[in-house]
């Protein structure tokens, strides 16, 4: 029985290897579904943002510092504000974040300040600055609500200063984090497992009844357990052929995280 089994997934193998086009097209929506995450990531990840900096005290500086140091939320680029108004007119910035030059003056009677001008064609991209922006803003008075209190303070159980009377206290069940691509890469090597293993199978099947050689097979002495188990096996090592690459060379450039140990952090 082992002797049929492996005859069959040789087989199998052997007509896979003679049909390189076959193998081609059952990995195109893969390849397909990994540049669309890839445009998707580019696309509503971080976007494009302009930086004007009027203020030239220390407060309108720090407000500044804080808005780069967020660097998970733009992709920042510094600029006058006649070139920003120019960039967000042609669309190659979606919003222009501005720390006005009374910033300082403002801040001192508490009522200061930073203007968000976006371009709010897009619900979500526009939302997502929004949060950016508050979160940045947020951080100038109370670190935790912001990007260094996320990374580095609530997951460790400190509570950081914070003028506001409720405080968020954030308890991370992992320590490590992924991006959205990196989140998407295993659906991807799903899909080639179901395109390959799957439908590739089932392809030889319905071959071998067009050609009549599947009335052979079943009239054999090896009988039809066999020929199942080996159809398996064989869809099983092709499989295992093109995946492994694929799932190696994800790790070798971290497109695939490693698991990470939990946290240890309390759920209550």
């Amino acid at each position: 029985m082992t002797g049929a089994v492996w005859g069959v997934a040789r087989n199998d193998l052997a007509v896979w290897l003679r049909s390189p086009a076959v193998i081609a097209a059952a990995l195109l929506p893969a390849l397909g579904m990994g540049v669309l995450v890839a445009v998707l990531t580019v696309s509503v990840g971080r976007q494009p943002v302009a930086l004007v900096v009027q203020g030239e005290g220390r407060f309108a500086a720090r407000m500044a510092r804080l808005i780069r140091a967020d660097t998970d939320a733009y992709l920042l680029e510094e600029m006058t504000a006649a070139d920003a108004e120019r960039a967000i007119g042609d669309q190659r910035v979606a919003a222009i974040i501005v720390v006005p030059e009374d910033f300082d003056a403002r801040l001192a009677r508490g009522d200061a300040v930073v203007d968000l001008y976006l371009n709010n064609v897009n619900i979500d991209i526009a939302d997502d600055l929004r949060r950016a922006v508050t979160r940045s803003v947020a951080e100038f008075d109370a670190p935790q609500l912001g990007l260094l209190g996320e990374l580095h303070g609530p997951s460790k159980g400190l509570l950081l200063p914070n003028p506001y009377r409720v405080a968020v206290a954030e308890h991370d069940l992992r320590e490590t984090s992924v991006s959205f691509l990196q989140y998407q890469v295993i659906p991807i090597v799903v899909l080639i497992v179901i395109s390959i293993g799957l439908l590739g199978t089932a392809l030889l099947t319905a071959r071998d009844f067009e050609r009549g050689t599947a009335k052979m097979m079943v009239l054999s002495p090896a009988g039809r357990l066999p020929l199942v188990l080996g159809r398996l096996l064989g869809g099983t090592l092709i499989t295992i052929a093109l995946v492994a690459p694929l799932v190696g060379l994800g790790f070798l450039t971290r497109h695939i995280p490693y698991c990470a140990e939990e946290s240890g952090a309390p759920l209550w």
